[in-house]
């Protein structure tokens, strides 16, 4: 955003079959202004019962209230006592799981 003008406009044009870009333009600080649906005829289906169409996005700057601060993001980082500890998703070893069962 620092290469954008002040009053920016941004068109996105993307196939949004999971509606994520509402989500992508509100992280990035950004809100949907207007969302065109156009069909693309030169793309051939298996299925053309479902026509395949893209979606515009009219991105703008999102309007901030006063009330609501900015987004700070920081980098997570462990507490020093737990970056040696292994991954809890790991399986723990066969002595540890026999000790567990009994």
């Amino acid at each position: 955003k620092k290469h954008l003008k002040e009053d920016y406009d941004v068109l996105l044009v993307a196939n949004d079959k999971y509606d994520l870009y509402p989500k992508i333009a509100q992280l990035a600080g950004m809100e949907i202004a207007n969302r065109f649906k156009r069909p693309v005829l030169n793309r051939v289906e298996k299925d053309r019962t479902n026509a395949y169409a893209e979606t515009i996005f009219h991105l703008k700057e999102k309007q901030r209230s006063v009330k609501t601060p900015a987004l700070r993001f920081a980098r997570f980082t462990p507490p020093p006592s737990r970056r040696s500890t292994r991954c809890p998703l790991r399986r723990a070893p066969a002595s540890e799981r026999e000790n567990a069962k009994s």
